[in-house]
């Protein structure tokens, strides 16, 4: 088996938020996370379903390198502005997201824990324009590497 795992995910990067704490002192993690990292999970086993058959919950030290997409803000859609290579230096800040994809890619089992994790690469970017004029769609890329 190969060492190597690549995934793709057609939704726009989420930060992991801070726990929320109800008067009684229970804490929670936001609705609107909580669908988010579902549907990374779903999405992350039908993709490993498609590129392995017998596949094992990592346990070797892992490099992790993640590519965030965000959709351009109005401000940015303009025609002097750069079609290609918009960095996106705002918030969400990208430990928050990457966060967000290691307990993903944890609760699915992809693997056992994230200290695991001993390198990271992490780009945040806008969308790029196409040659219609239109913009490609928000998303991650995500490729895992282990020894």
């Amino acid at each position: 088996m190969k060492n190597k795992l690549e995934f793709y995910y057609l939704m726009e990067p989420k930060s992991c938020p801070r726990p929320r704490v109800t008067k009684n002192g229970h804490s929670f993690m936001p609705k609107e996370y909580t669908e988010w990292k579902k549907r990374f999970i779903e999405s992350t086993i039908i993709q490993l379903s498609e590129q392995t058959e017998k596949f094992q919950t990592i346990e070797r030290p892992i490099k992790l390198s993640c590519q965030f997409i965000f959709p351009r803000p109005q401000r940015l859609q303009h025609r002097e502005i750069p079609s290609k290579g918009l960095v996106h230096a705002s918030k969400p800040d990208v430990d928050n997201c990457i966060k967000s994809i290691m307990d993903g890619l944890s609760d699915a089992q992809i693997f056992r824990d994230d200290n695991l994790v001993y390198e990271v690469r992490a780009k945040k970017s806008y969308c790029n324009r196409m040659d219609d004029g239109t913009f490609e769609y928000s998303h991650i890329k995500i490729t895992l590497k282990w020894t």
